[in-house]
Order: structure tokens, then sequence, then C-alpha cells
């Protein structure tokens, strides 16, 4: 998954690039640096669902005739 992430955003700078946007070495570091970052990040900020209790019924009163 780390090499995905390298890839897309290496393909993003060349983009940027090709449609006249200047690259500098600030731009190919973040490009090769946040894929391998978020890699190792995301999981420690994930949150995990947790399943809410379903309450339970309370039986209702039944009325005897008198």
């Amino acid at each position: 998954m780390r090499v995905v992430r390298v890839v897309i955003e290496v393909v993003v700078v060349a983009l940027g690039w090709a449609l006249g946007g200047t690259v500098g070495w600030g731009t190919v570091g973040y490009a090769l640096a946040i894929g391998p970052i978020v890699h190792v990040l995301l999981p420690r900020f994930t949150l995990r669902a947790t399943p809410t209790p379903t309450p339970t019924p309370t039986p209702t009163p039944t009325s005897t005739p008198r």
C-alpha cells in the first residue's frame, strides 16, 4: 500500500510539471515522503467504531379486569 501512495504522489507531481508547474526539492521530497509517513501514522490515528448497545424493551404492564 505504501508503494501505491508514493506512485500516486509522483504521478500528481509529474502531471503538475506537465501542466507548467515548477518542481523543486521540496515538492519531490514531499511526494516521496508523504506515502510512507501516512502508512505509518494512519493506523495510529484511526478511531475504531464501538457498537452502541440496543436498549432492551421494558415490558408493558397489563391491566387486569376488576
